[in-house]
């Protein structure tokens, strides 16, 4: 994606079942926009993006749980939601693409447990954030709230997910972005600030003159929240993702990223 200061900033966040992902994208939200914002409403029936605006920055929230091929999992996958072929990326990828169309927000959040699954969604992420968690531990977390078997999660969550995480380390889907992997075993609280860590090399919130920023007046516009002034804090992207190979940590790609556990120091 190229550098430019009305494009939205892409984090896309993805792992295994149970690692946390939903969790680090709503503590993000409520980081940049606040606790006491309220999303927006759905603009048609059709729409499953959730927009929250806060008092200095507007992020839209894309759960990869919102997009599933219904029909064709129950019928064809035998009503299993795990399967790599479960999920809609037609949907997906023209949901992402609609809102970096947009421009109205700061921020887009892309979390899902196949968010990295095809080039079409990875090349529009300025950052990817993947979540490890052990086999064991996604396993005690998925059956506390999960009717599963033992067997269930072995046979076919976990090995479904086995095949997904060999895809995107080993193969295109991935090379030559920038993706930090955090070892979500530890808090939430550990896994948010190794994140935050990371995406403030990228997001900062400073004053601007909102009046010259295309996509804060399209923002007001659009939602009715009056005119910008000056001296306003604002979401402010500082850059996007460049070439392949451009990490900020030195990352080649991910074939052989080194692991990070990233625990607070």
């Amino acid at each position: 994606m190229a550098a430019s200061s009305d494009k939205p900033f892409v984090i896309g966040i993805s792992g295994s079942s149970r690692a946390g992902k939903s969790t680090l994208a709503d503590r993000l939200v409520n980081h940049f926009c606040g606790k006491t914002s309220r999303y927006e409403p759905k603009r048609n029936k059709r729409d499953r993006v959730k927009r929250r605006f806060g008092p200095t920055c507007s992020v839209s929230y894309i759960c990869g749980d919102s997009y599933f091929l219904h029909r064709e999992t129950q019928q064809r996958l035998g009503g299993n939601w795990d399967h790599m072929d479960a999920p809609d990326y037609d949907a997906l990828i023209e949901a992402v693409d609609q809102e970096v169309k947009d421009g109205i927000v700061s921020l887009v959040i892309v979390e899902g447990f196949r968010a990295f699954a095809q080039i079409e969604l990875t090349s529009m992420m300025d950052l990817l954030i993947w979540l490890e968690v052990p086999r064991q531990v996604a396993q005690a977390r998925r059956m506390k709230n999960k009717n599963v078997t033992a067997d269930e999660f072995n046979n076919n969550i976990w090995t479904q997910h086995e095949l997904y995480k060999d895809m995107i380390f080993w193969r295109e889907v991935t090379i030559g972005l920038d993706l930090y992997k955090i070892n979500s075993a530890t808090t939430t609280e550990v896994v948010f600030q190794g994140a935050l860590a990371k995406l403030q090399k990228h997001i900062q919130v400073k004053p601007l003159d909102m009046s010259t920023h295309q996509s804060v007046k399209k923002t007001r516009a659009t939602y009715g929240q009056g005119q910008p002034g000056d001296g306003d804090q604002v979401c402010h992207v500082l850059d996007h993702a460049s070439a392949a190979g451009s990490s900020s940590d030195g990352f080649a790609g991910a074939r052989g990223l080194p692991y990070v556990d990233y625990r607070g120091t």
